[in-house]
């Protein structure tokens, strides 16, 4: 049986807007000291979906803890990716310099 790798790679996290005028690309990203990283779940392995994308919404607080991670979506839905996302955000830390709500993309790929 071939080896499974799973590469989580966060490919953006720019603060969400707080206000009508507010952008996230002018807002400061949020620097990992601990990144997240995810195990792709039993059920999308058993599918052999290959890969899978996760937004989450999370709030960084003054500590630099991850907190109140929400999915914003994430396909192929049905998998449990969302799930094994919010747990990994759990494991996760960030500077401590950028607290607010940011948006976290992750993305799993099997090779």
């Amino acid at each position: 049986m071939p080896a499974v790798i799973l590469v989580a790679l966060i490919l953006s996290t720019a603060q969400a807007p707080t206000g009508a005028s507010a952008r996230p690309a002018e807002s400061p990203a949020a620097r990992w000291i601990v990144a997240p990283r995810p195990e792709m779940p039993v059920a999308a392995l058993r599918g052999n979906i290959g890969s899978g994308t996760v937004v989450l919404n999370c709030e960084i607080l003054d500590s630099g803890e991850v907190d109140g991670c929400v999915i914003v979506s994430e396909a192929p839905a049905g998998y449990r990716l969302g799930r094994s996302a919010i747990t990994a955000m759990r494991a996760a830390q960030a500077e401590p310099d950028r607290p607010g709500r940011y948006e976290v993309i992750l993305n799993f790929i099997v090779q």
